[in-house]
C-alpha cells in the first residue's frame, strides 16, 4: 500500500492514485486560495513521474466547471 512521504509525496504510489489525490485536493479549491493552490502546486512537484495523469485531471476538471459556470 502507499504512504504519504515525510516531503508529502505518495512513495511508490501508482499514476491513479495520485490523479485521485490530486483531484480531491482540486475538488476543495474554491475561488483564488492561495493555500489550495499551492498544495495542488506541491503535489504535482512531487509527483513528476505522474504528469499525464495529474492533467488529465486538471483538463477535466477545467471542462466541468466551465460548464457549470455557463448554466448559471
Amino acid at each position: 500500500m502507499s504512504s504519504w512521504s515525510p516531503r508529502g509525496s505518495l512513495s511508490g504510489a501508482s499514476s491513479a492514485d495520485v490523479a485521485e489525490d490530486f483531484g480531491e485536493s482540486l475538488k476543495d479549491l474554491r475561488g483564488n486560495d492561495r493555500y489550495e493552490i499551492s498544495n495542488l502546486t506541491t503535489i504535482a512537484k512531487e509527483n513528476t513521474e505522474h504528469a499525464q495523469a495529474i492533467a488529465k485531471v486538471l483538463e477535466q476538471h477545467i471542462k466541468k466547471v466551465r460548464n457549470v459556470n455557463h448554466v448559471i
